[in-house]
């Protein structure tokens, strides 16, 4: 079993009120599929679609993947430690 990375996509929208197929057809998605794995933390969206979602959800990424955000900063404060 993969990895999943932890996000708060379906919290925010279901705050906004908003359905897959909704922010699917706003993103220019096909089907749900996409957003469903980028809900369960299987994928992560790309770059413009991640910037959409924080514009959509009206939150920052990292309110969308708080605990992600926070992992990769404590690698990178640890790296920076060691240069």
């Amino acid at each position: 079993m993969g990895v999943h990375i932890r996000n708060n996509l379906r919290i925010y929208r279901k705050e906004i009120g908003y359905r897959q197929h909704h922010v699917a057809k706003l993103l220019g998605i096909k089907n749900t599929s996409e957003i469903s794995r980028w809900e369960q933390g299987k994928l992560l969206p790309g770059t413009m679609n991640l910037l959409k979602l924080s514009i959509l959800y009206q939150v920052s990424v990292k309110d969308l993947y708080v605990e992600f955000i926070d992992k990769i900063t404590r690698e990178l404060l640890l790296q920076e430690g060691e240069i």
